[in-house]
């Protein structure tokens, strides 16, 4: 079958040269492009491997206030995505990706590094993880201080941190998995992201989705959230756009659009777009037997894992990484 060759070939490319950003990265697309082939002895073999792969790496971009002193990491408090408090002021987006950055620890050594950048909160804390698939510990989160005041005054601009929004049209959702193609579209977006010097951030609010996405995403999604205050936007967007199932063959073509967009009057900055096909062929058994018919989605893990790699790969870096 045409998916598996080139599944093969992928795999025997070697991980390190295809896919360079991290060894971390490229033992996850190892052991989900294996799974259906070894099943569960691919994530053995992948925990085995991902044990010493690295150590955790912060970015954090051009200070947004002038630098504070120093704060004990013990007194900076944490607010998880979707619960920020009424009023602060943005320092610096942070994010972090390596192991043993999972937990508590990974909290601490997320306090500690705001510490030093003298703030005293983070809020939009998240761990970009996808049930029953991938968790890359990989955490991100604001570095802010905070303020006396009413809510809703104007906390500022993170300069490098990235909104990550992951639209899924209706065309591309034929196997209803929505939930699992959005998470692993936002998880590898910020992988990439993160190797590229951005801060990316967690959308807490539900992105829209099937026939409610708008023709241009803008900053307007982002509203009510801690990504608001992001100084750019990556949409990553799902397309549908072929379809076929036969008695003896089925394929599917789908497209992912990827967009960089400015707080700034909503500029696309970057577009690039990254088609994939995929084609399968039934087993005579299949076709003999009253057996259900299978359909094979964009939405699958792995084909979303390599599209969102052939778009991430021009992203242009983030300099005003620190």
């Amino acid at each position: 079958m045409n998916w598996a060759r080139e599944e093969f070939s992928l795999n025997r490319g070697g991980l390190k040269k295809q896919f360079p950003i991290s060894n971390l990265l490229s033992v996850a697309i190892f052991c989900q492009l294996n799974l259906r082939l070894f099943g569960g002895v691919a994530w053995l073999v992948g925990a085995v491997l991902l044990v010493g792969c690295g150590t955790p790496k912060f970015n954090h971009g051009a200070m947004n206030v002038s630098a504070g002193p120093m704060i004990p990491a013990a007194q900076v408090k944490l607010f998880d995505a979707g619960s920020p408090p009424p009023a602060y002021r943005v320092v610096s987006g942070l994010s972090a990706m390596g192991m043993g950055f999972s937990g508590a620890k990974g909290r601490a050594a997320m306090q500690a590094e705001a510490g030093k950048l003298g703030a005293d909160a983070v809020i939009g804390v998240h761990s970009f993880v996808v049930s029953n698939y991938v968790d890359s510990e990989h955490r991100t989160g604001i570095a802010v201080r905070l303020a006396k005041g009413e809510s809703g005054e104007n906390p500022g601009v993170v300069p490098g941190a990235l909104a990550i929004v992951p639209l899924v049209e209706a065309a591309a959702d034929k196997a209803g998995d929505l939930p699992v193609a959005q998470g692993v579209m936002e998880l590898f977006g910020a992988i990439y992201a993160h190797e590229k010097g951005y801060c990316p951030i967690h959308v807490s609010a539900q992105v829209p989705s099937g026939t409610n996405i708008p023709a241009k995403p803008t900053f307007e999604l982002l509203r009510g959230t801690e990504a608001a205050t992001c100084e750019k936007m990556l949409v990553l967007r799902l397309t549908g756009r072929d379809f076929s199932d036969r008695t003896l063959w089925a394929w599917n073509h789908f497209d992912l659009t990827a967009q960089l967009i400015s707080r700034e009057n909503n500029a696309v900055l970057w577009e690039k777009t990254t088609g994939k096909t995929i084609v399968a062929v039934r087993r005579p058994l299949d076709v003999l037997l009253p057996l259900p018919r299978f359909t094979i989605a964009p939405t699958d893990t792995a084909y979303v894992m390599t599209v969102v790699e052939k778009a991430m790969k021009t992203l242009p870096r983030n300099e005003r990484v620190r």
